[in-house]
């Protein structure tokens, strides 16, 4: 049957999913016919069943009015710990706002959507460029630094999701743990009895902020590493190409062995440092 190009129908669910279909005007749309009530597509792109009024999740048939599934989860689920684990019918562990279960059988947070995102988008980046750098310091050129470059945004950008989804899964218990006080104690001696005492307490923020200080501290002593790395920032790349440039030498095959070389000397702070590393590198390839 063919459908006018004017013919618009708009949903109002709640947090559960349960849905009106409204006309322009905000008048419910009954007639059975209408596009808006025949496309079974509804609350978060899950398919609703019209003649039984429930949806389905492809292992399990949703209730909107209710709020539960119809059958229960796997057994293996069940959480004794908590009192949401004992309720095989629960729909996203009772926060239908913030999760989504579009299978049936496992709940997709906010925070796991959104660090799955961010992971893939700051993991391909960082993973782009260190390939970028990799590939242009070893002498490729055109379509192969291309796919280099590609590649690494590829790899990057999987483990960058990887990582922001246990991240995202673990928000909850993060948050926990940065919002937790912990004493300090102190051991005294009260009448031959070993006891404690509070001395301080320190929140998990605390915590997690002093690691970070010592753990910056030991990046910044230990960045430039044992090997010469020339390429991993603007000013090593500058330094290696210039270094290339006086010692001739243009052979990428060449260039490449170099570099891969240069990790077995002291780090080159300077260009005269580099170009001594490059001679007695070309020295004992037989090159000088």
């Amino acid at each position: 049957m063919k459908r006018s190009c004017a013919e618009r129908a708009f949903r109002l669910c709640d947090g559960g999913g349960y849905c009106k279909v409204l006309n322009a005007d905000g008048s419910e749309i009954t007639d059975d016919t209408h596009i808006g009530i025949v496309n079974p597509f509804r609350y978060r792109s899950y398919y609703y069943d019209i003649g039984i009024g429930l949806y389905f999740l492809k292992t399990r048939y949703y209730d909107p009015e209710i709020g539960r599934f119809m059958t229960i989860d796997d057994l293996s689920y069940l959480d004794p710990e908590s009192i949401n684990g004992l309720n095989l019918y629960a729909y996203c562990l009772n926060n239908p706002v913030n999760c989504v279960d579009p299978n049936g059988t496992f709940v997709l947070t906010t925070a796991i959507l959104i660090g799955l995102i961010a992971g893939a988008v700051i993991g391909g980046t960082v993973g782009g460029i260190y390939a970028y750098n990799q590939a242009s310091a070893a002498g490729a050129t055109g379509w192969s630094l291309v796919g280099q470059t590609l590649l690494g945004v590829l790899g990057g950008g999987l483990i960058g999701a990887a990582i922001g989804g246990i991240v995202g899964y673990a928000a909850p218990f993060i948050s926990a743990f940065l919002s937790t006080s912990f004493p300090i104690l102190m051991p005294v001696n009260l009448g031959g009895v070993i006891g404690y005492t509070v001395v301080a307490t320190v929140t998990g923020a605390q915590i997690v902020g002093g690691a970070a200080v010592v753990a910056g501290a030991g990046l910044l002593m230990f960045a430039k590493g044992s090997g010469a790395r020339m390429g991993h920032n603007q000013h090593e790349k500058q330094m290696w190409e210039e270094a290339k440039r006086l010692r001739n030498i243009e052979d990428k095959d060449l260039a490449r062995r170099i570099h891969d070389k240069l990790k077995q000397y002291p780090y080159a702070e300077t260009l005269d440092d580099l170009l001594n590393i490059i001679d007695d590198i070309l020295t004992r390839l037989g090159k000088r």
